[in-house]
């Protein structure tokens, strides 16, 4: 069958756990201005799975740096 990926798996938790915050404050505290980077961080946080993803598949992925430029 497939594989198991601990960190898309944790990626995938990360990204509905913020959903969630950013639920919660938006709706129930009517928080605004803190809601909004919640949103930010999960973005960042999901650029950069992908980019290191598609680095791993280049030859050489160790030596190179955080981003694979």
């Amino acid at each position: 069958m497939g594989q198991n990926n601990v960190v898309k798996d944790k990626s995938f938790d990360f990204a509905i756990k913020t959903v969630e915050v950013y639920k919660h404050l938006s709706d129930n505290k009517k928080e605004y201005v803190l809601s909004k980077p919640i949103t930010q961080v999960r973005d960042k946080h999901r650029s950069k799975y992908k980019r290191s993803r598609k680095c791993s598949k280049q030859k050489g992925f160790f030596v190179k740096n955080e981003y694979c430029s």
